[in-house]
Formats: C-alpha cells, sequence, structure tokens
C-alpha cells in the first residue's frame, strides 16, 4: 500500500466528503479509528470502514448505508478509495480531485479539501 487519495466520510457528517491525498495505511486506520476492511461497491471504486465498528458500537453511516445497498449498516467513518492495478498488484490508487467530485456529485454530498 503506498500513497493514494480518498474521500472521508464521517458518520456524524455524512453529507460531507473531504478529500485527503497522500494517504497510507495508517492515515486510513486513523480516519476510520482502528483496523480497516475494504469493501467493494463498483468495479474500481469501494470504500474503507472499521473492521471492528459494531462490536466498538460506533454510529451509523447512513451514506456508507446507501452505498452499500442498504442489506446491512455501516457504521463509523469510511473513506472512498478507487482500487486498480500498481506493478502487477492489485492496490489502492490516487484520483483527482476533479473525480473526486463527481463521486461526491453522484452520490449528493458536497467535497471539502483537506488542509
Amino acid at each position: 500500500m503506498g500513497n493514494y487519495s480518498g474521500i472521508i466520510i464521517e458518520a456524524e457528517k455524512p453529507y460531507v466528503g473531504v478529500y485527503a491525498e497522500n494517504m497510507n495505511l495508517k492515515a486510513l486506520q486513523d480516519a476510520v479509528g482502528g483496523y480497516i476492511e475494504h469493501v467493494s461497491i463498483s468495479k474500481g471504486i469501494g470504500f474503507i470502514c472499521n473492521e471492528d465498528g459494531h462490536n466498538l458500537g460506533l454510529p451509523l453511516n447512513i451514506i456508507a448505508t446507501m452505498l452499500y445497498g442498504f442489506s446491512s449498516p455501516v457504521v463509523g467513518n469510511i473513506v472512498i478509495v478507487r482500487t486498480g492495478y500498481v506493478d502487477g498488484e492489485m492496490d489502492f490508487i490516487k484520483f483527482s480531485q476533479e473525480e473526486a467530485l463527481r463521486i461526491c456529485l453522484a452520490i449528493g454530498i458536497s467535497l471539502k479539501f483537506k488542509d
């Protein structure tokens, strides 16, 4: 896992995504508050959530639950990520600010840029 970008959507502020660049494993863990789990939502795009979020009693994330298809509630903060091949192996990859804006518009949330 190298450096890549993501859109952080906090459970407590679900209608605002924060675009973050130069993320790595530690940044993902910090964003979701623990060990990460990748959830694929379509070809090449998914989100990272806290793998133990339900046991920790994290709050419902309505946007993540919607992205997951309402089949199971998703709790805690998430990071929307893009996946693809890097050096022949599946990994997270960067996407531009424009792509992040299109993703946020598609799911009906606004986008801020991390300071």
